[in-house]
């Protein structure tokens, strides 16, 4: 927490004030922040394109590799399985405040994570 509760980057940032992109791609450059791929190019075929990107605070992007992981081991162990990506996002920032995966295996529900940002 920072002054007055606002939640900062690991730059000093507020995750309330990254409310564009480009204000994004300059608090990457800072290492505050990085880029989450939704859909993981190098596992699953995802693109790089902007549509497949979620800013995230530097570091929480392995959370999301470990579950990928997860789904990929089944995959290869022979699973049809899927997921559905819900990013919650507070005023105009574009850092979501928290982000929720439903995972499912062979037509059934396997797991939700909710991975809480700020």
């Amino acid at each position: 927490m920072g002054l007055f509760g606002k939640k900062k980057t690991n730059t000093g940032m507020p995750f309330e004030e990254i409310d564009s992109v480009e204000k994004a791609q300059v608090e990457i450059e800072r290492g505050g922040l990085e880029r989450m791929y939704i859909i993981s190019p190098s596992l699953f075929g995802g693109s790089e394109n902007d549509d497949n990107i979620l800013y995230v605070p530097a570091g929480f992007s392995v959370q999301k590799d470990d579950l990928d992981m997860r789904v990929a081991d089944l995959m290869r162990e022979g699973h049809q399985c899927g997921f559905d990506c819900k990013p919650i996002y507070k005023g105009r920032s574009v850092v979501p405040s928290k982000i929720i995966f439903s995972y499912r295996c062979d037509g059934k529900p396997y797991m939700t994570v909710t991975i809480k940002i700020w």
